[in-house]
């Protein structure tokens, strides 16, 4: 038995051989990248499913995350009247909007899970709303310019007292 199949045929048979088998090859190589696409396609649309019955949650869950942002939005800024809160609500609302269809796209693509693509927006703004209501409960304001402003006056104070000895004195 030969170690070489091919030297048992001659010439054109070998070049006949030879042509098929790369045809053969040529033919697995295109059904397979069939097959991988189909398999993308579908994918494709199972995550489409799986986003859109995520989807029906989140949409539930966004009513009350929007309530717990824009009532102690509303609650905190008192100053602007209607404006001002309304501003912010829509602000919010846009982000809330752009994070949720990236995050539905990228899943729907593969590059999530579609879990994670649909819940993104509410799992960004949730520490936005409970900060907000916290702030709210306790009465504070949206920002508080005192703990800002006090360090940076003591701060001016040191290097005041530092350079300037005899000013501060008088």
């Amino acid at each position: 038995m030969p170690n070489d199949l091919l030297s048992l045929y001659n010439t054109k048979q070998k070049v006949d051989i030879l042509k098929m088998a790369n045809s053969n090859v040529s033919s697995n190589i295109y059904s397979i990248e069939a097959t991988q696409k189909d398999l993308k396609d579908k994918q494709r649309e199972i995550n489409k499913h799986l986003t859109a019955l995520y989807e029906k949650f989140v949409i539930a869950f966004a009513c009350f995350l929007m309530f717990f942002i824009g009532a102690p939005l509303g609650a905190i800024i008192r100053k602007g009247g209607l404006g001002l809160p309304i501003v912010f609500a829509v602000l919010i609302f846009i982000t809330f909007h752009f994070i949720n269809t990236f995050g539905k796209r990228l899943s729907q693509e593969g590059g999530m899970t579609p879990f994670m693509g649909s819940w993104m927006s509410s799992f960004i703004l949730s520490p936005l709303a409970i900060l907000l209501t916290y702030r709210a409960t306790n009465d504070n304001g949206l920002i508080n310019f005192d703990a800002i402003t006090t360090p940076i006056s003591q701060a001016f104070q040191k290097i005041s007292e530092r350079f300037f000895p005899a000013q501060n004195k008088q």
